[in-house]
């Protein structure tokens, strides 16, 4: 019983967290800015960060894809050594599955899933790839800002892509990240953002 109420409170304090990050966005989208909301000082959105190893992120994020689409695959890299980031887990994680989901939803003519994560300068980078049939310059253009959302659901029906791609890029930048899409060399899509790591916890294996 202890157990089931800890998880129930964890899943509460998750959805809690979703739907500020939601209030966040549409302020956003609204206004073009963060600035006068309410509870975000300096553009940057509340989150509960702790001290998190990637590897064990984006472990999650594919579990949790898997159990989804358990008929897609991912292939996965990450390097070798320990990386630890600040970080809302449970909401990186969302952010990873959702640009997952995209894929499976919107990549048509994709035959393969990456989820990479890199360490340059600092940063450790999640791209997120597919070999689908791309997007347009144009699409890419207003990709994070909601209306491409909105135009999917006209088109297709589907009224929402996880979470959004654009609450996805007020999540990254409560982190005090950046998201970005640009078209994957060889044909597809590449999703990527990035995180800074704190000094001394790329800690050698």
């Amino acid at each position: 019983p202890m157990a089931i109420s800890m998880l129930q409170e964890n899943i509460q304090m998750h959805e809690d967290r979703l739907k500020y990050m939601q209030s966040v966005n549409d302020y956003y989208t609204k206004n073009g800015t963060t600035v006068g909301h309410p509870e975000v000082d300096n553009e940057t959105a509340k989150v509960t960060k702790s001290l998190e190893a990637i590897d064990e992120v984006a472990a999650a994020s594919v579990l949790r894809f898997r159990k989804r689409f358990p008929d897609a695959e991912v292939k996965v890299s990450v390097p070798d050594n320990l990386i630890m980031v600040m970080m809302d887990a449970m909401l990186i994680e969302q952010v990873l599955m959702n640009l997952l989901e995209n894929a499976v939803f919107h990549a048509k003519g994709m035959k393969n899933l990456w989820l990479r994560v890199e360490q340059q300068d600092g940063k450790a980078i999640f791209y997120v790839e597919d070999d689908g049939c791309g997007i347009s310059k144009e699409r890419m253009s207003k990709l994070f800002s909601g209306l491409q959302e909105r135009e999917n659901f006209v088109e297709t029906g589907r009224s929402n892509m996880g979470i959004g791609l654009s609450v996805c890029r007020t999540i990254v930048n409560a982190h005090g990240g950046d998201i970005r899409i640009e078209t994957r060399p060889g044909g597809g899509a590449r999703f990527s953002f990035q995180l800074e790591m704190e000094d001394n916890t790329d800690v050698e294996q």
